[in-house]
């Protein structure tokens, strides 16, 4: 997993929902230097990257996977003026409507076979 592909990423989406990116890392994740993640230095845990995914409304395959094609948000929202505890709703919410797709996508495989 390349970590500073990740945090590119991150970046880019951070950008798209106006949040800036070092609210992101140390507030939102927890992260104390920035600099390092972007280097590669440190990695994120799997924890800190769901819930990258969930705020963002991504499958976790969509945050890792090496391409850095043009990020496609379904929904997303302006963070820019919101609240930590309005961002963790949003993930909230988020995380169920994944979890949904994915239940979704295993029973349309299921009824095709």
């Amino acid at each position: 997993m390349d970590t500073s592909r990740i945090a590119t990423k991150i970046k880019i989406l951070c950008e798209k929902t106006g949040l800036s990116k070092e609210r992101f890392f140390t507030q939102y994740l927890g992260f104390e230097n920035i600099e390092e993640l972007e280097q590669g230095k440190i990695q994120l845990s799997v924890d800190q990257l769901q819930k990258a995914c969930d705020l963002f409304n991504l499958s976790l395959k969509d945050l890792t996977d090496e391409s850095l094609d043009e990020l496609e948000l379904d929904n997303y929202f302006n963070f820019s003026t919101m609240a930590n505890a309005d961002l963790l709703g949003i993930a909230a919410i988020n995380k169920i409507a994944q979890n949904l797709k994915e239940m979704n996508a295993i029973l349309t495989a299921g009824t095709m076979s």
